[in-house]
C-alpha cells in the first residue's frame, strides 16, 4: 500500500496538485518503509522530498534538502547510481529554489554526470520547468555539453508553462 499511495503522491506532483501529495506526506508512516532505495521507480522517501520540493515554505525546501542530502550519503556508499540522479536532480531544484544558485549548478551538473553513461533522460523531464530553466541557464554561462542539450531537447521549446508541472502533465490528464 505504501508503494502504491507514493505513486499517486509523485503523479499528483506531477499533475500540480501538489496538495494531495502533501496530505499524502502528511500522514505516511515512513517507518514501514523497507528501505529507501530498495525500488526502482517510486521510492516513497524520494516522493516525500519531492512533496517537500513542490511547496514554496523555505522550511519545506530546507527539509526537503537536508533529508535528500542524507539520501544522497546512503546511496553513494551502496553506488546505487539510479537513484542519486533522482536525488541530485532533485536537490538541484530544490537549492534553486531557495535562491542558492552556484550550488543548484554544482547539483545538475553532478546529476548530468550521472546520468549520462546510461542515457538517463526521464530524471530530468519529469522534474519540469524548473529543471528546464536550471539546464537552459547552463547555456547562458557557456556551459554546455551534448548530453545536456539531448536533455534540453525533451522539454518545450516555448519555456516555462502555466499549466504544468512537466512535459508528462499533459499525458497523465489525458490517461486519467
Amino acid at each position: 500500500i505504501l508503494l502504491a499511495e507514493s505513486c499517486r503522491a509523485r503523479i499528483s506532483i506531477l499533475q500540480n496538485a501538489s496538495d494531495r501529495s502533501l496530505r499524502w506526506l502528511q500522514t505516511v508512516d515512513l517507518t514501514l518503509d523497507i528501505g529507501t532505495m530498495f525500488y526502482w521507480f517510486e521510492v516513497p522517501r524520494i516522493t516525500a522530498c519531492r512533496t517537500l520540493a513542490a511547496q514554496d515554505s523555505p522550511a519545506d525546501l530546507k527539509q526537503g534538502l537536508e533529508t535528500l542530502a542524507c539520501y544522497a550519503a546512503e546511496n553513494q556508499a551502496v553506488h546505487n547510481v539510479r537513484q542519486l540522479i533522482d536525488i541530485t536532480a532533485l536537490q538541484a531544484v530544490i537549492s534553486e529554489k531557495l535562491g542558492n544558485h552556484d550550488e543548484a549548478a554544482r547539483f545538475v551538473q553532478r546529476s548530468l554526470d550521472l546520468a549520462e553513461p546510461g542515457g538517463w533522460i526521464q530524471p530530468f523531464v519529469e522534474l519540469g520547468d524548473p529543471m528546464a530553466s536550471l539546464l537552459r541557464s547552463r547555456r547562458s554561462r557557456a556551459v554546455t555539453d551534448q548530453f545536456a542539450e539531448r536533455v534540453i531537447a525533451f522539454f518545450p521549446e516555448s519555456g516555462p508553462s502555466s499549466t504544468s508541472a512537466s512535459p508528462l502533465h499533459a499525458k497523465l490528464k489525458m490517461e486519467e
